[in-house]
């Protein structure tokens, strides 16, 4: 079947695909938030990759995919942009509230006059509004633990995130501005330019360089966005996954930069079959709620948390302990704060087009 049939209506496993990426980022983060050295992480020796870092891959290409869908059904600019702003700030504001009037006062080594000071100020500030990148110390917080580099050094890939849907926008806009294009013709060629830009990166360097960490998710945004628009041609099969998955596991072997080179292919591919193809009883997870953004939030401090108070945390105890936690973490931001933030979202257009009209 291709992917438009596979992809209609809600009842697929994007919201499992997005939670097991979480918690692969959270078993990541685990080795170096314990032991202090990055070198710990699994697979970073092997191919300079983590399961975190493939899991952030695993984001991107499922946020391409879904935000340019959210873009193609919203009524206009204001729909999409209220969708995409309510789904990351709220839980995000939280958040930062949480870590920074709580966690930072309880654990800071500072005084608390000091603490309370523009840099605290300007930690909230900045990661609240991601609109230049995000700044990751607080005043004597985490400061003797193992890894002293960051409270929450998950928040590197929001401003991201957030960029690419600008861009998309801004593709989109231009495209139905000048009229000259079809949107479809427009994006995917400039998705598939970024896609090979990316192909011609791994020719030169390996992921590990810092321009090409950041072009990787990037690269997994716009295959999502291509996929999107491709959709009625793209077939799902097992024949397919298997190729995809020999080529993300056997290309390592023999050279590195050739995996590099077919591994967001591969990757985005193998992701959407298991996002749409299995069926029974793994889709009953969406009768839970989509924990995945709450788990992705909090799953780093709540691990900067235990590794200060619980000295010598080994990476499975701290695996077993944070992921119990930040999952009932998640669980009330997905229930309190994330879901009641998206049924909000007709009546905040409502509102503002009403204001728009009045003017």
């Amino acid at each position: 079947m291709t992917l438009a049939d596979l992809a209609k209506g809600r009842d697929n496993n994007l919201t499992l695909m997005r939670l097991l990426a979480a918690i692969a980022v959270l078993v990541s983060h685990s080795f170096v938030l314990a032991t202090g050295d990055p070198r710990t992480e699994p697979l970073r020796t092997w191919i300079g990759m983590t399961p975190g870092s493939i899991a952030v891959d695993v984001f991107f290409a499922v946020s391409g995919f879904l935000v340019t869908a959210s873009l193609t059904k919203s009524r206009d600019v204001l729909d999409f942009v209220t969708a995409r702003s309510l789904r990351i700030f709220p839980a995000l504001l939280v958040m930062l509230a949480v870590t920074v009037l709580v966690v930072g006062p309880a654990v800071t080594t500072a005084p608390i006059s000091t603490y309370f000071g523009v840099q605290t100020i300007s930690y909230f500030v900045k990661c609240a509004t991601l609109i230049n990148g995000v700044t990751f110390q607080l005043p004597g917080v985490f400061g003797e633990n193992p890894y002293r580099a960051a409270v929450n050094g998950s928040l590197w890939t929001m401003p991201w995130e957030v960029r690419s849907y600008g861009a998309l926008l801004l593709v989109w806009c231009a495209t139905a501005a000048t009229g000259k294009f079809s949107s479809r013709t427009f994006l995917v060629t400039t998705y598939v330019v970024a896609i090979s830009l990316y192909v011609w990166l791994q020719a030169l360097h390996q992921k590990e360089s810092s321009y090409v960490y950041i072009v990787s998710p990037l690269t997994m945004f716009a295959f999502g966005v291509v996929l999107w628009q491709l959709r009625e041609w793209v077939q799902l099969g097992w024949r397919g996954f298997a190729a995809s998955a020999a080529l993300l596991f056997v290309t390592p072997l023999g050279s590195v930069h050739v995996f590099y080179a077919v591994y967001p292919f591969a990757l985005t591919f193998a992701v959407m079959f298991l996002a749409f193809v299995p069926g029974g009883v793994v889709r009953r997870y969406n009768l839970m709620g989509d924990y995945s953004y709450g788990l992705y939030l909090y799953a780093f401090p709540i691990q900067q948390l235990l590794a200060s108070a619980w000295t010598g945390i080994r990476p499975g105890q701290m695996i077993l302990s944070s992921f119990v936690i930040t999952m009932l973490c998640a669980a009330l931001s997905w229930h309190l704060i994330e879901k009641r933030a998206l049924a909000m979202r007709g009546r905040i257009v409502s509102r503002l087009r009403s204001i728009r009209i009045a003017r």
